[in-house]
This record gives structure tokens, sequence and C-alpha cells, in this order.
């Protein structure tokens, strides 16, 4: 009886435990990481040799979980949280990016264009003129607003990202503190496991973890870095590493320069240059002189720079110039000691080598080098004059020395002399070489510095002069760094006398040295007077007037002769010793060796002076004391060719019974090449892109992320992660920035009305180009408007700018236009500047959308999983409800037990009374 009377004890506090556990499920219900609880009841052991049962035994109160749910939902809530944090990036920069009908980059990119139109249907409006300026800016400024949008979302989720790594590593102090209780009290409650559940899968949502829960062992881990074991955690940290942006200007094979090819000759004028940025460059010149440190042995040397040394020569003027404040260049690949200093071998050229001297994305810079062969050189520059002294046809030619320190004038008398002849001679107008003391071949010629008097032996039929320049008297090129953009100007001025007759021959060098190049052009003149009575001469009557020549009439002073540089056309100009009071007529002439390289027909300025091609004879009006007129050449030069130009003109004075004077200029120009320039760029598989690297560490050890929020943010906050969207983005705005400097730097007509674009384009054709320099720069934070270029811009500058909005096939690789360059020349996406900003939203919005519709999918297959898990572990009202009316049945049925042992104990204790 006692025995039934313990089942029902063990049966109603079972009931009673389960109620009790019932209870405090559906209470609960909505807490955070609260698993349904069961209680564990077993059947009472049995005693040996007994047939009855002993009741039921109440057991432990456990958790209802799924580790292969839980697991999966934690991987799945990783990867959503991923999409979700992108999602959210993606969106702001859509922000950033949004337009109006009425405001936005298009509509002030379209107003700039507009503008344009304006400005070149009325080229002298100046509130157009000041429109532009606006509208100029106002493009430079709308892309730097959007680029500030692009680097305050990165700065936003950089802090976001500082923030989130405090968040996990309190989670993991929460985990460590959850270790110690259990520690403490000897087992896990479920209460303090549910607490841990739920931190872990907190954590998960920002990058993906795993965990280990063996009884005795506990371990979470971040991607593949332990962060909690047992008791002991490790705390994370955002780590930054940032890689300063190395170009290299190295072959393919490794082995030497990429600047000079194969089929490359340096030589003689030929100039290579390397540029920063689109704003500032350094060169060197083949045969330039300089003093440095060739061979880096300490000790400097004088190094004329050829085909051997170019590289240490641009490394020298790019570390020796304002680009240094920004990058540093080296010979080839450097080794780095122990201290940090970096040093390279300098006994031969090996490859440029450009280093940023800010690490990361800061120090970011675009670089070209151009070789610049010249095309056309000017051999030699020399006037003839008859008849003149002595007599005979006397020519000047003047040239500067290769190294540009000194100056030669030679003199051919056009006959040997029979006697001592004695000239006046002037060298007081060299600026440059004032107060130099000229060496003459041969020795016998004398010269008194004090009378200015120059006497030539019997038996000479020619001789030379050489001077210094100011480059020889100062020692070394860079000491005479002052004359660089200095038109220097070397002139020999002959005079000889004899009674009232003088005749006098002159000869010019102009030499620019603009630090890039420089450049030689001559000016030859002559000039003869008498003082006999003039008569008529060539011809004796005046076709213009009707009247015969008489005494007076106008002579020609002088005659000064131009090429152009890129050798299509030359140009003359005729100085008269006074201004005609009549109408004038003088015979002019002109030639060239090959009959057909120049075409004959001269172009005058002012264009009120006519030319009988027939005859040979120009009217020049009244009013008239110089004019100028221009051949072109009908086609280019051959390569490695002299083509010789000869002019002639014959004034209408001498003295009565003589020859008319003829005055004649003679001009030799040589196409050296037919490239004008090439451009080089950096080897990009073997250069290093600036790269600034954001990283979670633990123990100073980067973590591999492979998902989660911290994963989304640290690929967009690291440069070469390959899906950095921030990064992207703010490459394609510099991208349209570079190309839109370039295409309003210079341009080139052509015949059928199309262009050359840019800069880039222009600098290989052989042709020159019209400069603008509208803008500047070659990013978005380089960019800028030069506002005063706005007044010198010229009708033909302002049809071609305008040109620009309607181009559909501008390529934004950074190669410029330069159809010779296989990139440009495949490239598939080329648009207009309008089109390329509105792919570029598109493509914004695209890569939102794609990611919304990704969150979607992620979203569905989490909440799937936690359907799932839920309906394992999530307390059901319904359910526990039942079990509660179950348990409390149970419960009244095992009282009703013990009531009615307790009666039938009652009567057995009365029978036996």
């Amino acid at each position: 009886m006692l025995d039934s009377l313990n089942i029902a004890q063990s049966g109603l506090k079972a009931a009673q435990t389960a109620v009790e556990n019932t209870m405090n499920n559906i209470a609960n219900v909505n807490t955070e990481g609260y698993k349904k609880r069961v209680v564990e009841t077993s059947e009472t052991d049995q005693l040996p040799g007994s047939k009855l049962g002993r009741g039921v035994t109440v057991g432990n109160t456990i958790r209802i979980t799924s580790e292969y749910l839980y697991d999966n939902i934690i991987k799945q809530n990783t990867k959503e949280s991923y999409q979700s944090e992108l999602s959210t990036m993606l969106g702001n920069i859509e922000d950033v990016f949004k337009e109006t009908d009425t405001a936005g980059f298009s509509t002030d990119l379209d107003k700039y264009f507009q503008t344009m139109e304006s400005i070149r249907a009325n080229p002298n409006n100046e509130v157009y003129k000041n429109q532009l300026k606006i509208t100029g800016q106002k493009v430079v400024d709308d892309l730097n607003n959007l680029y500030d949008g692009i680097e305050n979302q990165e700065a936003v989720f950089q802090q976001s990202l500082t923030e989130d790594v405090n968040q996990i590593n309190s989670k993991l102090e929460q985990i460590q503190n959850i270790n110690l209780e259990i520690k403490k009290q000897g087992h896990a409650s479920n209460e303090l496991l549910d607490k841990r559940d739920l931190l872990e899968k907190q954590i998960s949502t920002y990058a993906n973890i795993t965990v280990s829960r063996d009884p005795d062992f506990y371990e979470l881990k971040i991607g593949n870095t332990t962060v909690v074991s047992n008791t002991m955690i490790s705390k994370l940290k955002v780590g930054e590493d940032n890689k300063a942006q190395i170009d290299r200007y190295i072959t393919e094979e490794g082995s030497k320069s990429s600047i000079l090819g194969p089929n490359d000759t340096f030589d003689e004028e030929d100039v290579i240059t390397f540029e920063l940025d689109n704003k500032n460059s350094v060169s060197v010149e083949y045969g330039e002189t300089m003093v440095f440190d060739l061979n880096g042995d300490g000790q400097d040397q004088v190094v004329k720079v050829d085909e051997t040394n170019y590289v240490r020569a641009l490394i020298h003027k790019i570390n020796n110039s304002p680009l240094a404040e920004k990058v540093k260049a080296y010979n080839g690949t450097y080794d780095v000691d122990k201290y940090g200093n970096k040093s390279t071998i300098n006994s031969q050229d090996m490859f440029l080598l450009v280093e940023s001297k800010t690490p990361g994305i800061e120090g970011k810079f675009d670089s070209r080098v151009t070789f610049t062969e010249e095309p056309y050189s000017i051999n030699q520059g020399t006037v003839t004059v008859s008849p003149v002294i002595n007599n005979n046809s006397v020519s000047i030619e003047s040239k500067i020395a290769d190294d540009g320190l000194s100056l030669t004038h030679t003199v051919n008398l056009g006959a040997t002399t029979t006697s001592s002849e004695v000239f006046d001679i002037d060298l007081s107008s060299n600026p440059s070489t004032s107060g130099a003391v000229p060496t003459f071949v041969p020795p016998s010629v004398t010269y008194n510095a004090s009378t200015k008097k120059l006497t030539v032996p019997a038996g000479i039929d020619s001789f030379s002069i050489t001077l210094n320049s100011a480059e020889g008297e100062a020692g070394s090129p860079e000491a005479a760094a002052a004359l660089f953009g200095v038109n220097q100007e070397y002139t020999l001025s002959l005079t000889e006398t004899s009674g009232s007759n003088t005749s006098n021959i002159t000869s010019v060098l102009n030499v620019v040295n603009d630090g890039k190049d420089i450049t030689q052009s001559f000016e030859v003149s002559t000039e003869n007077t008498n003082s006999n009575p003039l008569v008529s001469a060539i011809p004796t009557v005046n076709p213009a007037t009707g009247a015969t020549q008489a005494s007076g009439t106008t002579q020609v002073s002088s005659i000064k002769s131009l090429s152009a540089v890129d050798g299509s056309s030359i140009t003359h100009t005729v100085e008269l010793k006074n201004t005609t009071t009549t109408a004038q007529v003088m015979k002019v002439s002109f030639s060239d060796d090959t009959g057909s390289y120049f075409d004959l027909t001269p172009k005058f300025i002012p264009d009120s002076i006519t030319y009988d091609a027939q005859t040979g004879e120009i009217t020049i009006p009244p009013g008239i004391k110089s004019f100028s007129f221009t051949t072109d050449t009908n086609n280019l030069a051959p390569v490695n060719t002299d083509q010789t130009y000869s002019f002639s003109i014959t004034d209408n004075a001498a003295p009565s019974g003589l020859t008319p004077v003829t005055m004649t200029s003679s001009i030799v120009i040589n196409n050296k090449e037919g490239v004008v320039s090439n451009s080089i760029y950096k080897n990009e598989k073997r250069s290093d892109l600036a790269n600034s690297a954001v990283s979670i560490t633990s123990l100073d050890q980067p973590i591999t992320l492979t998902s989660g929020k911290l994963k989304a943010i640290v690929e967009n906050l690291t440069t070469d992660s390959g899906k950095n969207k921030f990064q992207e983005y703010k490459d394609a705005l510099d991208a349209f920035a570079k190309t839109f400097v370039d295409m309003t730097s210079s341009y080139i007509k052509n015949d059928d009305g199309t262009y050359v674009n840019g800069e880039i384009a222009t600098d290989s054709d052989i042709r020159v180009a019209d400069d603008i320099d509208l803008f500047s720069g070659s990013s978005v934070r380089t960019m800028k408007f030069n506002s005063d270029v706005v007044g010198s811009l010229k009708q033909k500058d302002y049809d071609y700018l305008a040109s620009n909005q309607w181009s559909e096939n501008i390529s934004f690789l950074g190669y410029g236009q330069d159809k010779s360059n296989d990139k440009v020349s495949s490239d598939t996406e080329t648009t207009s500047f309008s089109g390329y900003m509105q792919n570029l939203r598109i493509n914004i919005s695209r890569d939102k959308e794609s990611s919304d519709s990704t969150v979607e999918t992620q979203k569905a297959v989490s909440e799937s999983m936690n359907n799932s898990y839920d309906l394992v572990t999530k307390v059901d009202n319904d359910e526990e409800m039942i079990n509660l009316i179950k348990f409390q049945s149970a419960y009244s049925a095992n009282a009703k037990m013990i009531t009615t042992v307790d009666e039938m104990l009652k009567t057995l204790l009365g029978i036996k009374r």
C-alpha cells in the first residue's frame, strides 16, 4: 500500500514540475533567444524481484534545439548581413548621384556646352565669356562634389567599422563571463546557454563564425582565427596598411627600359619628357649637358645626355624639381637596408621607377613619358646680297653648338681677298654673349674690341667667329637656368664702307629654351645703301601708276625668313627703308631644290599687295613700311632629306647704269624623323597601384572574412579588393576628368573638318596642334579650370570645344584619343561625355538593384531556415496550453490516487481497531 502511495506521490511531483516548466515556457514566449524547455522523466528503477513499478523519476529540464539547423542559420544570417550592408552602401551612393530635371551634374555639363555654343556664335561677347568661366568652374565643382559624396560615405562606414568591432569585443567579453560562470557552477544552465547562443547569433551578423560546443571545451572562431577559447578571449582591432604607388617603365621581359623602343633613335634635338598629373613635367634632350652624380659614387661629373644615360639623367631631373614633393624616381629596383634606406646600382641605365612619397590612395598619381623626335630642323640659315661687299656675294651661316655652350658664325666672302679688308663688326646686341671674347678661324683674322674693327688679311675667302653662350660663360647649363623661357638672340653684323657707299649684312639666330625643348630659328637680313642718285631699274615704267620710275623710289632694307616648326610653311618678312608714298613695284622669285616640295603661290599680309605669277612682280600700295608672305608646302618632306628653299627680291632703286640690288634668303630644312611624339605608359603588370587596405585583426594578425557586415565594409574600404564599389565609382569620375581635360587641351583640324582630339592624340601627330589648355589635371582632385585662358581663345578654338559635346566615340581608358594605341583603337565602350555619366549612374542603379534582389533571395532562405528552427525550438502557446491541461490532469489524477490510497489506509487501520 505504501508503494502505491510513493508511486502517486512521484507522479504528483512529476506533474507539478511539468506544469511549472510549461508555465515558464509560456512566460518566456517573447524572450529573445529563449528556447523551449521540456522536463525529462523516466520510470523509477524497479527493485530486484519486483514485478510492479515504482513510479516516475523527474530528470533534467532541457532545451529543445538543433545544432545542425542552428549552425546553418548562423551561416545564412552572415550572408544576409553582408548583402544588406552592401545594399545600404549602394543606396547611399545612389543618393549622391541623384539628379533632377533642373539640377545635377548632367544639367551643369549641358549648360557648359550651351554656353560654348553661344560664345561660338558670338566670340567677342563678354557676357558669354563670363558665363563660360562660371559653367566651366561648375563642371569642376560638381565632379568634386560627387567625389566628396563618395568619400563621405567611406568615412561613415570607416566609423561604422570601428563601432562594429567594439560591439563584437563587448559580446566576446559577455561570452567570456558566461563561460566563467559555467565553470564556477560546474554545469551549463539553460539560461546561460540561451544567452551564449544569442550572443553567437548576434556576432554572426558581423562576420562568419564557427563554434565548437564540447562539454569540456568551448571555442568560437571568426574567420580562421580563434577569438574565444573556454574562458580566454582575443579582442579584435581595425588594421590599416597603406602601400605607395610605384610606376615602372620597363619592358614586358622586365630586363630594360621601355621608354626607347627597338626602332627608336635617340639623337639630335630629341627630347624625353616625364609628366606628372598632366600638370608638371621635366625633360632631357639629347646632347644636353648636365652636372650630377651619374654613377652613384658621390662624385658629380659633366654628363652629355645620350642613349646610354638618359634614364639616370631623367631621374636626376625628377628628383631635383618640384615633382620631388610628390614622387621619387629610382634607377630600377631598389634595395632597402635595415634602417629603411633605399639604394640602386647606378653604373648603367636600368629603367625608370617612380614611387609616391605618400603611401596609400592619398598618394595616387598619374604619369606619362613622351619621346619627342623633332621632325624638322633648320640646319642652316643664309642670306646673300648682290652686289654687296667687295662686289661679291657674301653669306653668313649661324648655328648654336649641340651642347648649347657656344655659337659659331661662318662668313663666306664669295671671293678670295686680294688685299687686307677692314669691317665694322657688331656683337653688342647679343645679351647672352655680351662681353664674351670671340675666337676666329683662321687666327690671322684679327679683332679690335675697342674699335670693333675686324681685319681680314689677303688670301681669305671665308672665316668663322665662335663665342661662348651664357651657359658656356657660366660653366654649366644649371648655372644659366634663368635663361629658360628667354628668347636669346645671337647677332652678327658686318659693315664695309668704301667712300660714300656702305654695305651691310646681318645674321640673327634666335634660340628659345622653354625647359622642354630648344628651338632654333634664323632671321637673315641684308642692307645696301649709297649716295648716288637713284633712277628706275626694274621695270622702267611703274605699271601701278603708269609713271616713269624716278629717283628716290623705295629700297628694301632687310629680309627675314622663318620656317614653321613642322616644316609646313615658310614666312618671309620684308622691311622697307621707308614707308611707301606711292605704289611701288618690285620683283620676287622663290624656288626649292625639288621644284615640288613648296607651293610657290604666296599669301601676302596685308592682302592689298598684289602678285603677278607670270612676271614675278609685286605691287606695294602706299602706306606700307613692311609686309610678309607665306608659302605652304605641298606635302611633308621625306624622312632625313634636306630641302633647300630660296627667296629673292629685287627692288627698283639702283645707281644709274648699275645692276639693281637683289637680296636672297635661303633656308635648308630637314625632316629628321616623321613622328613628333610617342606616349609611353607604365608597365601595368609590373607596376603597383596605390593601395589603402583595411583589415580586421586579432593579436595583430589579419582575420580572413568570407561574409558578414564587416566583410562588406572591409571590401569597400580596401582599394585593391576587387569588389570596392567606392573606388570603382571614384576611378570612373577620375577617368571622366582626365579625358575631359585631355580633350580640351589641344586639337588639330583635318581637311575634312574633323578633329584630332586632345593632347595625347596630337602629340603623336606630325602636324602642329592648336593648344587651348582650358582645363588641366589628370583626376578629379587635380582638375582645374583655367579661367584666364578664356580671354585668349579664338573662333576656331570655340568651334572645336563646342564639337566635343557631339563626339560619340570618346575613349575613357586613360590613353586619350590616340588611335595608334591598341587599347584605344579596340575600345568597344566609347561614348559621349553625357553618355558616360549617364552610364555611370545606370551602373550604380543596376548594382543597387542587383544587390537588393540578392538581399531578398537571401532573406527568403534565412526566413525559411528560421521557420524550420522555430518549429523545433520556439515556444508554441497553443501547444503549451494543451500541455498545461494535460499536466494539470495528470496532477489531479495523481492527487486523487493519493486520496484513494489514504482512504484505503484509513479503512485498514479502522479494521484493525
